[in-house]
C-alpha cells in the first residue's frame, strides 16, 4: 500500500483503531485516521452478507 494514501481505520469503539493508527504511523504511512467513536455509534446502513 502506498505510504501516502489515506487510511480509515476503524473498530467498534476506536480504542484498537487509535493502537493499529499509530503503528501505520510509526511504519511511515502519513495520511491515516481514526475513525472515533468507531462502529458501536454507526447510524449508517450495514451490509450483512457474507462472501
Amino acid at each position: 500500500m502506498p505510504k501516502n494514501k489515506t487510511i480509515y481505520v476503524v473498530c467498534r469503539t476506536g480504542t484498537r483503531s487509535d493502537l493499529a493508527a499509530q503503528k501505520l504511523t510509526e511504519k511511515g504511512f502519513t495520511n491515516v485516521w481514526n475513525v472515533v467513536p468507531g462502529m458501536s455509534k454507526w447510524e449508517g446502513p450495514l451490509d450483512t452478507a457474507q462472501s
